[in-house]
């Protein structure tokens, strides 16, 4: 805790008075309190001394040297010695019981102690490989106002929304993932990056259009300004203790930072070259080794399992921010990751240590930011070769174009999960896959409208779920014994075994090649129902 913290902190207890104080060194850490003894030798500049006011010490005798901090109970002037010293010195009037100054004294410590073991929460979500999207969120909800992380360039590079936020200037900027000319030109004007390059602590600020005003402290990489922390003093007034707050969290950013390749701006086109000269195939024979030599040298660790994907908008209107922020946005929200922009895409590349693939949290934080942005992610199989990017780029890219015509359940779409829709593309380049579908589906389809049933849907939802009468049974609602029955009816109107691998295969496909069909707006009932020679 900051001396200036605890002087904060006192000046807001009402029924008590600061009598008297000198204060050289505010900024001074303190991290326990103890009372004064005469006679000691040597007293620390970490610990706030509690003394009597017919015991105040000769500053010059006692403590010349010593840069402590002395808080005495009474009212009394600042002693003449301590004027010559280097010694902090603070007077509170509490009457005449000075027991509930010593509980306060005590609960300022323990809150302390709670801030610095949440900021070591932390560390520990740097340690485990979180991105500085994770850690900005965790120090947004530890601190109770929103922070966010700029770029030298007035990029954000990661942001704590705001929800309901009813300035107009904000949420254009959370929109679009830039600082507004406005805020730029401000900042440009009052040397801000200047000021807070040179500082050693934290900034305050405010920036004409906003209704609040900013805390704001640069982060160094190698010594160089990478980047600028920035709280919001929405939720609650800044405070002493956010300053200190606030230059821990800057420490832990800029490691999570030093660790992470795409802050460092001298690499950027470096990656986005190799990117684009793997995902177009333009390696040689020996392109697996070419492209890991290449990426060591800028600092990129491959690991043994690799994962590619697509990333655009989920209709052909465009994207609703700009695409350079959508990179900057994912690179700083996956480990381990890379992102481009490629052919019109935001190309990622993630590698990570186990065939179980990336971090599900990071992916769950990926799938609602991609919802938020109106975006999709095509995610291909997963490999080990390096060198078999160009293919499974491929996949992620048809992954993400089928998912734009379909319903989906999230906005992460697996290659797996359209490989079915995409070998039925392929083979209508060539045939009418139409008239290969099984013609059990058109008959339940007839005999639906006829009899008001749903065995059609019904079907497709057993067959999804693997012949699993329960989970199918659930997922449409019903009790497994009705779902029995209308089995039984399939088999009865359609002719059809479903106990036969073969049959369910081959309608499920024949589902698949419909929606596809349906997809791609071809009449695809229409085609069906020909085949069959019914309707």
């Amino acid at each position: 805790m900051l001396v200036s913290e605890l002087i904060q902190a006192l000046s807001e207890r009402k029924e008590w008075t600061l009598a008297g104080r000198s204060l050289p060194c505010p900024a001074q850490e303190l991290s326990g309190m103890k009372f004064f003894v005469d006679g000691q030798k040597i007293y620390s500049s970490k610990i706030l001394y509690l003394v009597q006011p017919e015991a105040v010490p000769d500053a010059q005798r006692v403590l010349a040297g010593q840069h402590t901090t002395v808080i005495c109970w009474g009212d009394s002037g600042v002693p003449r010695s301590f004027a010559a010293q280097d010694c902090n010195f603070l007077a509170v009037d509490v009457g005449e019981d000075a027991l509930p100054l010593f509980s306060f004294l005590e609960s300022c410590f323990l809150n302390c102690l709670e801030r610095q073991f949440k900021t070591e929460e932390l560390i520990d979500l740097l340690l485990d490989g979180s991105g500085i999207s994770r850690l900005v969120t965790a120090a947004s909800e530890l601190l109770g106002n929103p922070l966010w992380v700029t770029d030298v360039n007035y990029k954000y590079l990661a942001m704590n929304y705001v929800a309901q936020e009813p300035n107009r200037l904000i949420r254009y900027e959370y929109s679009s993932g830039y600082l507004a000319d406005r805020s730029i030109d401000a900042i440009i004007n009052n040397k801000m990056f200047e000021r807070l390059s040179r500082s050693h602590s934290p900034v305050y600020f405010k920036i004409p259009g906003y209704p609040c005003g900013f805390l704001s402290r640069s982060i160094k990489v190698s010594g160089n300004v990478v980047a600028f922390l920035t709280m919001y003093e929405v939720n609650r007034p800044i405070t002493p203790s956010d300053h200190a707050s606030l230059l821990r969290m800057s420490k832990v950013l800029a490691l999570a930072m030093q660790k992470s390749h795409f802050n460092a701006t001298s690499n950027s086109c470096a990656f986005s070259s190799i990117m684009n000269d793997l995902l177009s195939g333009r390696f040689g024979a020996d392109a697996s080794e070419q492209i890991s030599r290449r990426l060591r040298r800028l600092g990129y660790s491959l690991n043994p399992y690799i994962l590619l994907m697509a990333v655009g908008p989920q209709d052909f209107h465009g994207y609703q921010v700009p695409p350079q922020f959508i990179v900057d946005r994912i690179n700083a929200m996956l480990h381990n990751s890379i992102c481009v922009y490629f052919q019109q895409t935001a190309a990622v590349l993630i590698s990570f240590r186990t065939l179980g693939g990336p971090d599900p949290k990071e992916l769950d934080e990926l799938a609602s930011y991609l919802a938020d942005c109106g975006l999709i992610a095509g995610m291909s199989h997963i490999f080990q070769d390096i060198g078999e990017a160009p293919w499974h780029y491929s996949q992620a890219a048809k992954a993400l174009e089928l998912a734009r015509g379909c319903r989906r359940d999230s906005c992460l779409a697996r290659y797996e999960d359209y490989a079915l829709m995409h070998m039925t593309q392929v083979c209508a380049q060539s045939l009418h896959v139409d008239r290969i579908c099984h013609p059990a589906l058109n008959l339940l389809r007839q005999y639906d409208r006829s009899k008001n049933t749903q065995l059609y849907d019904t079907l497709r939802i057993y067959l999804s779920f693997n012949g699993d009468v329960l989970r199918a049974s659930q997922a449409l609602f019903i009790h497994k014994n009705t779902l029995y029955h209308r089995l039984q009816q399939i088999r009865d109107v359609a002719g059809i075994s479903l106990e036969d691998g073969g049959t369910t295969a081959y309608l499920w496909l024949s589902f698949t090649i419909l929606d596809y069909l349906g997809a791609a707006g071809q009449p695809a009932e229409g085609a069906l129902e020909e085949n069959s020679g019914e309707g």
